[in-house]
């Protein structure tokens, strides 16, 4: 069974594209990223929208934090979770209409489930740095997909690993494979998504010294 659950939001610079297809935007000084070294990286959730995705505000609290945890723990980034509904770097949001949210995608697609990318970039003097990033998940999508273990949980990861700056895979079994595939799909982020993540988070930092 094959659910279309993602899609890849992003503003791409005047540049030449990248080699390696599992980064979203691609440029000539190297995939955009958010640098570890500059700091903590913040999140909110915004709920309105999540009781009419099927789930609650606390139960969706918990996924995301553990989202963020898994991430936090295996990677280089360090995540803090701001108070609902505020401005944070990465935005999470409810919505069928993610027009509302000033994005050029004005409408997602029937059986997609959610979108993430980044939405805001600037140019270092080097290099292109993320600023800012979007998750908007699908409330009708995700409660008419309820009953399938572990696809919300796959969903939330897949998309935020858009708004860090991955792209697609081609493997069926990754968490950035283009849809999610029972029983290939896991609800967890994988060893090769750290990998990639931690490309990202280290590029453009200081190398450590030997």
């Amino acid at each position: 069974m094959l659910v279309v659950v993602g899609s890849a939001l992003a503003t791409v610079p005047s540049a030449q594209a990248a080699s390696d297809h599992s980064f979203l935007i691609p440029s000539e000084t190297g995939p955009v990223h958010y640098p570890a070294c500059s700091g903590p990286l913040t999140w909110s959730l915004h709920t309105p929208g999540i009781t009419d995705s099927g789930s609650t505000p606390v139960a969706e609290h918990r996924m995301w934090q553990q989202a963020f945890q898994q991430l936090d723990d295996a990677t280089d980034y360090t995540f803090v979770q701001l108070p609902d509904d505020s401005a944070a770097t990465i935005s999470i949001h409810y919505t069928d209409r993610p027009a509302d949210l000033d994005l050029p995608i004005t409408r997602l697609a029937p059986g997609t489930a959610g979108l993430g990318g980044i939405v805001d970039l600037a140019w270092s003097g080097t290099h292109w740095i993320a600023k800012g990033s979007v998750v908007a998940l699908k409330p009708t999508e995700l409660r008419r997909w309820n009953h399938i273990s572990g696809l919300r949980s796959w969903v939330a990861r897949h998309e935020l690993a858009h708004a860090l700056g991955l792209g697609h895979q081609d493997d069926p079994g990754s968490t950035m494979a283009r849809k999610f595939s029972r029983p290939l799909s896991q609800p967890t982020y994988q060893d090769k998504d750290f990998e990639q993540l931690n490309t990202l988070a280290r590029a453009s930092c200081p190398k450590p010294l030997p």
